[in-house]
């Protein structure tokens, strides 16, 4: 599913990317720095996400560092500003597949023909799903890129 999503995040693609990850949307705290940068409507300064969350600056400048080091968010570069970060969360998804067989199943069982029969079913289905989220990004790019563009007045 790598066309949809400029990062996907699975353990067994990238084990380290993907703990990393996993630490970062462990905290608390964290998620909740990451819903205020989500439901902002400009880019927001440290103090701005501090003072929505009733934190002190400090650490809440130590939560943007580890989100922005992990990809969850992007710091703005605005010479002369201060620091004002905004979500980057949009071409990315973690994944975690579960194995064939699950690991406390008789492990002399051989699998069956309706096993095989739901494999199959569960492929079409992710290829389905491929091009759904193929479809999602593309008109998310769009959307992008229409906020982006100059007003025509």
């Amino acid at each position: 599913m790598v066309g949809a999503y400029h990062r996907v995040l699975s353990p067994d693609a990238d084990a380290h990317r993907f703990t990393e990850a996993c630490f970062a949307l462990s905290s608390g705290t964290r998620i909740e720095v990451l819903k205020v940068l989500l439901h902002a409507t400009e880019p927001v300064h440290i103090r701005e996400v501090a003072r929505r969350l009733q934190l002190d600056p400090s650490p809440v400048r130590g939560h943007l560092d580890l989100l922005v080091k992990t990809g969850f968010a992007r710091e703005l570069p605005e010479p002369g500003r201060e620091r004002r970060f905004v979500a980057n969360v949009s071409d990315l998804r973690l994944v975690l597949v579960p194995p064939n067989r699950p690991a406390d199943a008789d492990p002399t069982r051989e699998e069956t023909k309706g096993m095989r029969k739901l494999a199959e079913k569960m492929k079409d289905v992710e290829a389905k799903m491929h091009k759904l989220e193929l479809e999602l990004a593309k008109l998310g790019e769009e959307r992008a890129a229409l906020w982006l563009e100059p007003l025509k007045e």
